[in-house]
């Protein structure tokens, strides 16, 4: 028998895919793009700066996509086989548990590790610029891929642990954000209030951690590259215990979900006849709150750090470094609840699409119409109560700035951008809601998979926003002014609102024109 059959088979499909070799043309072109666009603003710098100015922001974007490549990639992988009742006949050949893990884990993550592969010559070319030396270089390359394994790994346990495509995502979502985001403010808070290193613990499993010890600037001097070693092999044995942890619990859980799974149907239902009897789709959507009760969850629980971070901003000597930290903390919370809104919004049109419900829904009188409506009502009671506590942490924000500009040093622009940012912030949350309500629906209808619904949804919803922000940050240097800074956020702002109305109608035509003809169509075909 072949060593890792499974693994074997996957390759060789992959092999033979044109997928895989267009995505790493993709990659490569889109980075030598960014990198194109970096060197043209770097120009007036000398070779030294530019190079570490290239490095720095291809490494950013890298960093992201090696995060939290596996929240989207392997989230479902084994989830999926136990939904589809097929994980129990791979059990019965001679197959072992790590075949089937190890074979998921490599047929989900090719990709990605094909387009980290294809980034890293155009890194490179940072390191011919200069500023950069080569065991840098190298040290970022493995922090890249190790952070790659780290999170497909991740994926693979959630996926294990997990029956649905939601609570797989969402776990797997949470796990790498507290451990690369949580932890790290923990450990921040706890550092400018009592200024010791109680707690330093917490930033051996941030990968981001790892990535900027990884710099010469930190490695060099004092305990860096012991740091950086300790966080490194910290990251690998976190991911090498995912995957054992999947390998010992696969074979065990895969029958207790699929025996519980019976009783899934009894559970209680709240009582929504009238709102039933008007339109059954919406009684059928809302009756599940979990994805409430999680966004909720999710925000209180965090609402307290945040808060202590915060008043920390402004009663403490670390007056701007707290706040930005609550600021960035808050943009981080108000993605993770798109995130899940993405999830929710395509998951049951992608699950009842799978599953066949979906084409006798269309048999009966219920107009489609009515099935989108009773879907988007059904979003909005999931997660207003999450928008409406977002909302409320901008305006904590936007107070503090407004009430304490002499100890955050803010003179009147100052204060302006900042209160244009979370006023924006406030009106895009909303904008983007309505978007990727419409927009994870029709994903959600015509995609295979439940996670690449999701992250096709937020690349065209968030994408060209993020981008914005990415470029504005490196371009900062040739931004002069609080002026200029403002009118660079609300063309920010404008261009996320104009993308979120022209994708939310087209989504929203098609829905209306193209339902019937997508939800009895074949993955993968297209209509004659």
């Amino acid at each position: 028998m072949t060593l890792l059959p499974i693994v074997d088979r996957e390759l060789r499909v992959a092999a033979r895919r044109a997928g895989t070799y267009w995505l790493r043309f993709w990659v490569a072109l889109v980075m030598l793009g960014v990198w194109i666009v970096l060197l043209t603003n770097s120009r007036h710098t000398s070779s030294t700066q530019m190079g570490q100015h290239l490095l720095g922001g291809l490494g950013m974007l890298t960093i992201g996509f090696s995060l939290f490549a596996g929240v989207f990639l392997t989230s479902d992988c084994l989830s999926e086989e136990i939904r589809e009742g097929t994980l129990g006949l791979l059990f019965l050949t001679d197959l072992k548990a790590y075949d089937v893990v190890l074979g998921k884990l490599v047929a989900n993550s090719l990709h990605a590790f094909f387009g980290l592969l294809a980034v890293f010559p155009i890194l490179g070319l940072a390191l011919l610029l200069g500023g950069v030396t080569g065991p840098e270089f190298w040290r970022l390359l493995l922090v890249y891929a190790t952070t790659l394994f780290f999170s497909v790994s991740i994926g693979m346990i959630a996926s294990a642990v997990s029956r649905d495509a939601k609570h797989a995502i969402q776990r797997a979502f949470c796990a790498v954000t507290l451990l690369a985001g949580v932890f790290p403010a923990i450990w921040w808070l706890q550092r400018a209030i009592w200024n010791n290193g109680a707690l330093d613990f917490l930033l051996l499993p941030s990968p981001a951690y790892a990535y900027l010890k990884g710099f010469d600037v930190r490695y060099r001097f004092g305990t860096g590259s012991r740091e950086f070693w300790w966080s490194l092999g910290t990251v690998f044995g976190l991911a090498v215990g995912c995957i054992v942890a999947a390998n010992v619990l696969l074979p065990r859980l895969w029958q207790e979900k699929a025996v519980g799974s019976a009783g899934a149907a009894t559970q209680k239902l709240r009582p929504r006849l009238e709102l039933g009897w008007k339109n059954p789709a919406y009684w059928l959507t809302a009756r599940d709150d979990s994805p409430r009760r999680s966004a909720v969850r999710l925000l209180l629980y965090l609402a307290p750090i945040w808060f202590i971070l915060l008043c920390a901003s402004v009663i403490s000597s670390q007056h701007i470094p707290l706040f930005v930290t609550s600021f960035v903390a808050a943009y981080g919370l108000h993605q993770i609840i798109k995130v899940l809104v993405i999830a929710e919004a395509s998951r049951r049109i992608n699950q009842d699409r799978q599953s066949g419900a979906l084409e006798l829904l269309l048999v009966t009188p219920l107009p489609v119409h009515s099935f989108l409506s009773g879907q988007k009502a059904a979003l909005r009671e999931h997660f207003m109560p999450a928008l409406i506590i977002l909302s409320l942490f901008n305006l904590a924000l936007g107070c503090v700035v407004v009430m304490f500009p002499h100890e955050l040093q803010m003179g009147g622009k100052d204060k302006a951008v900042f209160c244009e940012i979370f006023a924006g912030g406030i009106v895009t949350l909303f904008f983007d809601f309505n978007a990727l309500g419409w927009v994870g629906m029709w994903r959600g209808l015509n995609a295979g998979k439940h996670q690449r619904a999701v992250s096709g949804t937020l690349i065209q919803i968030l994408g060209v926003p993020w981008l914005v922000v990415f470029f504005l940050f490196f371009l900062q240097p040739n931004i002069n002014g609080p002026d200029s800074v403002a009118f660079v956020i609300g063309c920010w702002f404008a261009l996320g609102i104009v993308v979120d109305l022209i994708s939310a109608a087209i989504a929203r035509m098609r829905l209306a024109t193209e339902f019937r003809l997508a939800a009895t169509q074949r993955f993968g075909s297209k209509p004659s």
